[in-house]
């Protein structure tokens, strides 16, 4: 087979949990993708589909190909999509896409933003929290939808947090990561996964807010990027990367002074014991170092376990994204003057993960 094919496209209106599904082909078997969103309405799904199986098809080098009408906008982006990712990583080769377009309606009023209560996302929703009108979870994406048990744990808090910001959560759900993990590093995968979700939500919102991970100085290769997150949108949604201006330190500092981030931040993607963080893994513990700093550690109850240097000095960092962190939060311990022996482990951590 020389063609990515996305077939079988349906569309499930039940009002009280509305989902869409497709058949996804990229040369052997084929995934049976779907979607479940907990609020009506939600759009057909083919502009969904169509960027869910963009890297896929390119991984493989595979012509994409749907029978659906998708967004003009989008299909005339797509090849400056490729063209990024390619410069990236030239494993993602550009492919033709074929799709007929379809005319577009007007788009909604409403403003979305991504949640998943961590720094990013607690970050840009007090920031513009007068024009959010409905924040948005996805389960599937960092805990497995085989993990119920943490998956409640989790979602327990977002939702809390998001009743105490005063805005509805639309949660959608999702077996996406089941096919891209077999294709795609979610590293590069990630923002085409936001984005597929959030175009389902088309009918709802003409603006969604995605986080931004790393700031302007720190920008490099990123699955969330402001470079590709705006050209994933259509005539009736657009997608804004917020964040870049500040760094995930002086993120910190903004919301330690905020009582319901206080209360409800997640930044746990390890998941250790079942916890809602473990205050073990690599992002907890650095996450940890920024609270310390800030003067906001104590006061911040999903931690509940002290930070021990000996903990920071063996931070395992799995490449530049981590390594980043760590440099941020050791120029604020030095610029602080407070914390030397804690600027002394980040330094040990730094030099023996150069060894590695």
């Amino acid at each position: 087979m020389s063609e990515a094919i996305i077939s079988g496209l349906k569309l499930h209106e039940d009002q009280r949990s509305p989902m869409v599904e497709a058949e996804l082909k990229f040369g052997g078997p084929s995934h049976r993708v779907w979607y479940r969103v907990s609020d009506s309405p939600i759009s057909d799904g083919a502009e969904t589909f169509l960027v869910a199986s963009l890297l896929p098809a390119m991984r493989r080098g595979l012509a994409l190909r749907t029978s659906s009408s998708v967004s003009p906008k989008l299909l005339q982006n797509l090849p400056r999509v490729q063209e990024i990712l390619h410069g990236w990583d030239k494993t993602l080769r550009p492919v033709a896409v074929a799709a007929e377009t379809r005319i577009s309606r007007n788009p909604s009023d409403g403003v979305g933003c991504f949640f998943s209560a961590g720094v990013d996302s607690f970050y840009t929703v007090l920031k513009h929290c007068p024009r959010v009108t409905k924040l948005i979870f996805v389960h599937g994406f960092d805990v497995p939808l085989a993990d119920t048990r943490q998956r409640a744990t989790v979602v327990a808090g977002v939702r809390r947090a998001a009743a105490e910001l005063g805005k509805p959560l639309i949660e959608v759900e999702t077996n996406l990561r089941e096919m891209s993990d077999l294709h795609v590093g979610w590293e590069y995968y990630h923002g085409a996964a936001l984005a597929s979700a959030a175009l389902l939500l088309s009918h709802q919102f003409g603006e969604v807010l995605i986080p931004a991970s790393h700031s302007y100085a720190d920008l490099f290769p990123w699955g969330s990027h402001p470079l590709l997150d705006p050209l994933w949108g259509t005539e009736a949604i657009s997608f804004v990367h917020d964040g870049c201006e500040v760094t995930r330190f002086e993120k910190v500092v903004q919301i330690a002074s905020h009582a319901v981030a206080l209360r409800h931040l997640r930044v746990c993607w390890q998941n250790l014991d079942g916890k809602y963080n473990c205050s073990r893994c690599e992002k907890c513990v650095r996450t940890m170092i920024s609270l310390h700093i800030a003067g906001a550690l104590r006061t911040c109850c999903t931690f509940d376990e002290p930070l021990e240097l000996s903990q920071v000095a063996q931070i395992q960092l799995r490449g530049a994204s981590d390594r980043s962190f760590v440099l941020e939060n050791l120029r604020a311990a030095e610029q602080s003057g407070r914390h030397p022996e804690l600027a002394e482990a980040m330094k040990e951590c730094l030099q023996r993960n150069a060894s590695r």
